[in-house]
């Protein structure tokens, strides 16, 4: 693992990015991942752990360690667009294709991936070296039990809170599935019928959108598991998400066949 800093020293943002390069690449194809935790902290079982998965099937795998609570919105937008760019703007001295960035988040990394797919609005910290030039938007999304909505009473309002802090009462503009838009990527999403914390109307919510924006996408629902199951190396039914998602990448033309 090798650790790299997205923006100059002097930035206010010290946010890094863990790269995980594969010993034996099969694809250009690589993974941004996006650990959940709330926004109040990184599962690494979700951030490592799938980086690690990644890696032995061929593919290089970048977690970052995005801004959390109390660095609020958009600090968290602005690392995860930050993060793409960097690999675009490094793709051939990481052996990887520019057009091949997949974005992989688990529960709150999940809405935090569905914001770099979705949300326009410029920032002014935005647009100041050759890295911002790059186009931030990911090739194709991967969400692991997500949050979604933002309002009502499926949504993980913790999320929320940690995320907008003074700005929680704004909450209704971060439902991502009101956010869906034709820069929406091709979407791979699974969730836990049982999953208490985040409920699967987060994702039947999420994939109805997509359907509805003829936004190409996968969707899995599993009978039991809970919520933040990572890998799910303890339940065999559902640690098959791993290979219907190898079959979604190849099939999407990210992996080899």
């Amino acid at each position: 693992m090798k650790t790299l800093r997205l923006w100059e020293k002097d930035h206010s943002l010290p946010t890094e990015l863990d790269a995980y390069f594969s010993a034996d690449p099969v694809t250009e194809a690589a993974v941004l991942i996006l650990p959940g935790g709330a926004y109040q902290h990184l599962s690494e079982h979700e951030g490592r752990g799938y980086a690690e998965y990644f890696n032995s099937i061929g593919m290089h795998a970048f977690v970052l360690r995005y801004s959390l609570d109390p660095f609020c919105y958009p600090l968290p937008l602005l690392d995860a667009r930050r993060a793409v760019r960097y690999l675009r703007f490094h793709a051939k001295e990481f052996a990887i294709d520019p057009s091949k960035i997949i974005v992989v988040g688990s529960s709150a990394g999940g809405h935090l991936a569905t914001l770099l797919s979705e949300k326009e609005e410029k920032f002014p910290e935005e647009g100041n070296d050759a890295i911002d030039s790059e186009d931030y938007h990911p090739s194709a999304q991967v969400l692991c039990y997500p949050v979604i909505l933002s309002t009502g009473p499926y949504a993980h309002l913790d999320s929320f809170r940690h995320l907008l802090g003074e700005r929680y009462n704004e909450r209704n503009h971060f439902d991502s599935s009101l956010l869906v838009n034709q820069n929406t990527p091709k979407t791979f999403i699974f969730a836990l019928a049982n999953d208490t914390l985040v409920p699967i109307e987060n994702t039947l919510a999420y994939a109805k959108a997509l359907a509805k924006n003829n936004i190409p996408y996968e969707c899995h629902i599993f009978q039991e598991g809970g919520h933040g199951i990572g890998l799910a190396p303890r339940l065999p039914s559902v640690r098959l998400w791993t290979t219907l998602l190898r079959n979604w990448l190849t099939e999407n033309g990210f992996l080899p066949n």
